[in-house]
């Protein structure tokens, strides 16, 4: 209860009491009786007063149940936290553990309590922890340290400590410790210098007075050396007397800040003489140390000393590069075959986490009430959207360099197309006091045929990019005419802003991946500059082209040329466009019963709730097996099914499922992180009827169903 509740209470009592001492006071009575109307007007006061403590008595106990509520919320964020929380008081005996501390640690948390942490520390590591207690106590601040931690059962794993000083409610001094397993990390970089001792090459970490900190693996089999024969000393003891002088500038160089360095020099092999070693270093200025990789040049080098001596075999020495770029050709196949397949499992391992990551934060924005937790939900989700584009964009990069980007041929509205890609810009416009405005030839057809996506892609980034780089004034859109036949015609889309303008310095540097007109510019504005590559590339598989016009203060105009064919017929918009798919599943579809077969065990969990909040019924697999298990004890409405799982992966789960009795028709729609388009004709081709690209919005999830069901039911 406030204060001013409170105080209103404490009114009411003395007000109460007033009345009444006046009501039966000497003074106030004649006879010592009350007349009945003034007995009967003190009762009725009397009442009045008793209800309203009646009502303060229960807002009273209704914000009691409120603080225990809060109270328990805390505790099971703090319990179930991700990582785990300890407090440690002044002799550094555990006062608080988390429950997810002493799972970690495999031990009871009531035998934690007022127990010493630096028992659950290995021996070896009990100095160094002790050491930032001690400092940590004695002053203010945070620090951190990696050690090896032991469990109840005592087996061992690796913890980081983030440590910061504090003061208790009672004025005491403790220690607050952020215990995490980072057993996954310290397996990565295992992995890590296993590849580094297994590479071909010569690996080096060299400090700038040339003691070596670190080699590979590569010197043994190029140079003869081993690891323990080079690490402490002196690289230049390597090099040959001729090439210390240049070395050395090459060095010097790197020193000063150069970011990679490219040279070559003779390097002494152990037991025959030197070879020729072809090196390419970068330096970390901060740490005073140079990393270098090196190739063994020396057979390339003679090869090129005969070449130069026998210039009239020039017919013998072309056949011989010839089947050189044969050789080359066979292994940059294997190899872009290989970056596929590098690249799929990428998209996947990333987009599955994704999936659960937004998913998560859309559940929880359902239930949010607090508008602070509301704000960070929603930066949290902004952020993990940004993430998205850009894994999208890399993707999108990557179809674009393997030539497997491929365009759509559909019929869409030019209008509609260009007010979509202004209306997703709108509200970040809105906050920056931009005024948008779109200027379409009124000689152009609405109706034309091609890729709308990847149309509205290129308007998309051209407006993004003009609002990040805007501070002022109005952005416009300008869709023009350039030539036309009988079957196509050539569109001119414009995007001008009033922007900080691009230098013809910095022009030429634009539309390459990676690259914005400065280095500056990422610093301030962030991006990968992927988007305006992507463009270009769009441009150029649609028939036309992308560049730039620009004045620095005045302002930009992006512009982009793409070819379309030209088309007669009625665009027919789907039944469930511009329906509420989330209140018409409820509305038509509650009860019916959903399967979720997906392996990974967060995804499961969120289609589970957003599916069951609008009223279906939903049992979940965990591999394709299971699914087909399942699917022969009941009957499904539709099943949401994951491309890659174990036992049996989504597509076989597929086929084998529409092979069972009442299956044919039943709606199978794809849940993967798979984005290629192969594989969304694997999926369609198995008897999958839709395909869903993790992430996904909720939305999406709900369209997606409800297309699948309506299908059905007509």
């Amino acid at each position: 209860m406030s204060t001013a509740d409170e105080k209103k209470l404490d009114e009411l009592r003395l007000r109460a009491e007033a009345i009444a001492q006046h009501t039966f006071s000497e003074e106030s009575r004649d006879d010592r009786f009350l007349s009945p109307e003034e007995s009967k007007k003190a009762l009725q006061e009397l009442r009045v007063h008793q209800i309203e403590l009646e009502m303060q008595n229960e807002a009273l106990r209704n914000a009691q149940s409120e603080l225990e509520a809060s109270r328990d919320r805390y505790v099971d964020l703090y319990d179930f936290a991700p990582v785990g929380y300890l407090t440690l008081n002044a002799h550094g005996m555990i006062d608080e553990i988390n429950l997810t501390a002493a799972t970690l640690l495999g031990v009871e948390r009531k035998r934690l309590l007022q127990r010493r942490f630096t028992a659950q520390i290995v021996a070896e590591d009990q100095g160094r922890w002790l050491t930032l207690f001690m400092t940590l106590m004695k002053q203010d601040g945070k620090g951190s340290v990696e050690v090896s931690m032991q469990r109840g059962d005592g087996t061992v794993f690796p913890a980081l400590l983030d440590c910061q000083r504090t003061r208790t409610g009672a004025g005491d001094t403790a220690l607050r410790i952020v215990l995490t397993d980072i057993s996954e990390r310290m397996r990565a970089e295992d992995a890590l210098d296993k590849f580094f001792d297994q590479s071909a090459n010569l690996h080096l970490i060299v400090q700038f007075d040339g003691v070596i900190r670190r080699v590979n693996s590569g010197f043994k089999i190029t140079l003869g050396y081993s690891r323990e024969e080079l690490e402490g000393t002196n690289f230049l003891d390597l090099v040959h007397p001729d090439d210390k002088a240049a070395t050395l500038s090459e060095m010097a160089q790197l020193a000063q800040g150069i970011t990679t360095f490219q040279f070559e020099n003779r390097y002494r092999h152990k037991s025959d003489g030197f070879r020729l070693l072809d090196w390419s270093a970068n330096a970390d200025v901060a740490n005073q140390l140079i990393y270098a990789i090196a190739s063994d040049i020396t057979e390339r080098k003679q090869t090129e000393a005969e070449l130069e001596k026998h210039r009239h075999h020039l017919q013998e020495l072309v056949e011989e590069r010839t089947a050189e770029l044969v050789h080359a050709k066979k292994a940059a196949e294997v190899a872009s075959v290989a970056k596929s397949v590098f690249l799929a499992n990428m998209s996947h391992e990333l987009r599955t986490p994704m999936n659960g990551v937004m998913g998560m934060i859309d559940l929880v924005l359902t239930r949010a009430t607090d508008p602070k937790q509301i704000d960070w939900l929603k930066k949290s989700k902004g952020s993990a959207k940004h993430l998205l584009e850009v894994i999208n964009d890399i993707l999108d990069i990557s179809k674009i360099e393997s030539d497997r980007l491929t365009l759509e041929e559909k019929n869409f509205s030019l209008v509609q197309a260009i007010d979509d890609s202004l209306q997703m810009h709108d509200a970040a416009a809105h906050a920056k006091g931009l005024s948008l405005s779109r200027d379409i030839s009124p000689i152009l057809p609405d109706l034309l045929c091609g890729d709308a996506m990847r149309l509205k892609q290129i308007l998309i980034n051209f407006v993004g990019n003009a609002i990040k780089f805007s501070e002022r004034g109005q952005i416009d859109v300008r869709a023009r005419l350039v030539e036309q036949d009988k079957l196509s015609l050539m569109l001119r889309l414009e995007v001008s802003d009033q922007g900080i303008g691009i230098g013809p310095e910095q022009r030429v540097k634009l539309f390459h991946a990676f690259t914005q007109a400065d280095d500056s510019m990422t610093r301030k504005y962030g991006g990968t500059g992927l988007g305006l590559i992507i463009s270009k590339r769009i441009a150029l598989l649609m028939g036309g082209d992308a560049g730039v016009e620009s004045t620095p203060g005045v302002g930009s105009t992006f512009w982009a040329t793409v070819r379309l064919k030209k088309d007669t017929e009625v665009v027919v918009a789907h039944a469930t466009e511009g329906v509420d798919a989330e209140m018409e599943i409820q509305q038509r579809y509650a009860g019916h019963r959903i399967l979720v077969a997906d392996d990974e065990p967060i995804n499961r969990e969120v289609a589970q709730i957003q599916l069951e909040a609008v009223g279906l019924i939903v049992d979940t697999a965990d591999d394709g097996a299971e699914a087909i298990a399942m699917a022969k004890k009941a009957n499904y409405a539709a099943i949401f099914m994951d491309m890659q799982m174990p036992k049996v992966n989504g597509v076989e789960a597929t086929r084998q499922i529409r092979c069972l009795p009442g299956f044919r028709d039943v709606p199978i729609i794809a849940m993967t992180a798979n984005a290629f388009a192969e594989d969304k004709a694997q999926c369609l081709a198995a008897g999958m009827t839709d395909f869903l690209i993790k992430p996904f919005f909720p939305y999406e999830l709900f369209a997606s169903l409800l297309r699948a069901l309506s299908r059905r039911d007509g």
